[in-house]
């Protein structure tokens, strides 16, 4: 039910698409953009829907 979260996933899929076809191809200036958009995908999503126990472990937000 969080459409936010099933589009930053999505970008997050293509991103990781690219890095492995351009990762394929040689194509390493592209592995680095790439990696830095997964990054970013998945660490928007994280501090949105995710907070770090005492422990140092994760879990969900209250609420989410």
């Amino acid at each position: 039910g969080k459409h936010d979260g099933h589009q930053w996933a999505s970008d997050a899929k293509k991103a990781a698409d690219t890095i492995e076809k351009a990762a394929g191809d040689s194509k390493w200036d592209e592995v680095k953009a790439s990696a830095g958009n997964l990054g970013k995908a998945c660490q928007t999503c994280h501090t949105t829907y995710r907070e770090k126990a005492e422990d140092g472990s994760y879990r969900m937000k209250a609420g989410n």
